[in-house]
């Protein structure tokens, strides 16, 4: 099978490059017709050894820097290989092609070759807008960074693109993440293990249960997600240089739980009574019971890295951070999470 996919890359490879004629004029499907299946430079694909030694590669990790280092150069070839195994979608093979020559990364910029490739079968909106801006592009001296998702409206699309930002996000947050880790003790690194399983099932029903996604859902569930992760890894940081947690009262924590009470049990009360939207009672006792797992193991986690701190404190800090998020939906059934 590797053979295989080496010889139809290889191939491919002595087509002649087509130029593109006065695109100022064409529409899309006219530009469509004119390029034709795209046609690649012979020296731009990869040796047989380099094809062979690429095979279960991810072009777009590559591409972007995704948990490794950028490389442009081998991100293509990699592409290549994708492409010939048939592993074409908007972040391998032909959609990865597609921005290197558009923005000619590692290669010699073709938008011809990039506007063929944008020309193949998709989502047919997309398709349209996304031709259209690689000939805008290729009549400007200088044009701008293309990226596939620029034009993501469909619903499909704009799902594949918010999965595939979480991807980017999520290595940079494992990069914040090891710095944090290294300084931990093996017991401390433990219960930092511990709390994140808490978080991550925690922040899903948040971003499930407690946020309106009755518009552009997945838009709404990403972005709340994007949010709880980024305000975790900040209070971890924050704990590192000892920030956290805010210094309170044991009366300051006793209100603090007669809030979170307070707040939940009028939620328990009004929630039935909301027209329309996606925020139920079931889901927000759902959320508060993961909550309650999630604040115990901070409280953990915080007494493995600052002893001297009194338990009361951690749960204040907790505690109060959650009566934000309800208050939250009592006001404007919506997030402006600024989470632990």
């Amino acid at each position: 099978m590797r053979q295989l996919v080496v010889i139809a890359i290889i191939g491919s490879s002595f087509a002649p490059v087509l130029a593109l004629a006065n695109q100022g004029d064409l529409a899309p499907h006219e530009a469509c017709h004119q390029l034709g299946e795209p046609s690649f430079p012979p020296g731009d694909l990869p040796t047989l050894a380099e094809a062979t030694a690429l095979q279960g590669c991810e072009s777009d990790s590559l591409y972007y820097g995704i948990g490794v280092l950028a490389d442009p150069v081998k991100a293509r070839k990699c592409a290549f290989v994708e492409r010939a195994a048939g592993h074409n979608s908007l972040f391998s093979g032909s959609g990865v092609l597609m921005m290197v020559y558009a923005n000619g990364r590692g290669v010699h910029q073709n938008l011809d070759i990039a506007i063929s490739l944008a020309c193949r079968p998709g989502f047919v909106w997309e398709q349209r807008d996304r031709v259209e801006h690689l000939l805008v592009m290729k009549g400007k001296r200088s044009p701008e960074e293309y990226d596939i998702c620029v034009h993501a409206e469909n619903n499909m699309m704009l799902r594949a693109c918010l999965a595939h930002s979480e991807k980017r996000r999520k290595a940079v947050r494992a990069n914040r993440r090891a710095a944090i880790a290294a300084q931990l003790s093996v017991d401390a690194s433990a219960e930092l293990a511990k709390l994140e399983r808490a978080a991550a099932t925690f922040f899903e029903a948040r971003a499930l249960n407690e946020i309106d996604r009755s518009g552009h859902e997945r838009t709404q569930y990403w972005n709340e997600l994007w949010s709880l992760w980024e305000g975790f890894l900040t209070a971890l940081e924050h704990l590192r240089a000892r920030k956290l947690p805010p210094a309170v009262t044991m009366k300051e924590y006793t209100k603090a739980n007669a809030e979170l009470n307070e707040v939940y049990a009028r939620l328990m009360k009004e929630v039935p009574t909301w027209e329309g939207g996606t925020v139920e009672r079931d889901g927000i006792g759902e959320t508060q019971r993961k909550w309650l797992i999630y604040r115990d193991a901070w409280v953990r986690f915080g007494g493995k890295i600052r002893p001297e701190v009194p338990a009361e404190m951690w749960n204040a800090w907790t505690t109060n951070e959650r009566v934000r998020m309800l208050t939250g939906l009592l006001s404007g059934h919506g997030s402006a999470t600024e989470p632990p």
